[in-house]
């Protein structure tokens, strides 16, 4: 049986919810889904920004909950970092690093349904986590 801290399971939660309400909003909005990615990516203003609120909450997961102990602790560790590093790189990149996501943004629906499953999947693991009982 795995057991989590309390910390792990209301982030796997946060987490799901975000990443589920993303993807619904993809499946119902995906072709504005596409022109705001052309906007995001003409703006430099927006880049920064959103590279600034990336990195944030991505250091701010990190700072409370960098634990490596079980699966779900490494999946929330794990976004927490990749939200730092995808912080970090649309401020160092701009829009040069936009390229790579670019294909992404074409296939909205796909991507979309990835990311509902995903956040589903971290929403039922917050939701059945042991808590540890101190």
């Amino acid at each position: 049986m795995t057991i989590h801290t309390p910390a792990t399971a209301l982030l796997a939660m946060l987490i799901g919810v975000y990443l589920a309400g993303t993807g619904l909003g993809g499946l119902a909005n995906g072709d504005r889904w596409r022109r705001a990615f052309d906007e995001f990516a003409a703006s430099p203003a927006l880049l920064l920004v959103a590279g600034a609120v990336g990195f944030i909450a991505g250091a701010v997961i990190v700072g409370v909950h960098n634990r490596w102990s079980d699966p779900l602790a490494v999946a929330v560790s794990l976004v927490g970092w990749t939200a730092m590093a995808k912080g970090m790189g649309l401020i160092v990149l701009q829009d040069r690093g936009l390229h790579l996501t670019r294909p992404l943004a074409t296939a909205t629906r796909v991507w979309a349904i990835v990311v509902l499953a995903l956040g589903l999947a971290f929403l039922v693991a917050g939701v059945t986590a042991k808590p540890i009982i101190y």
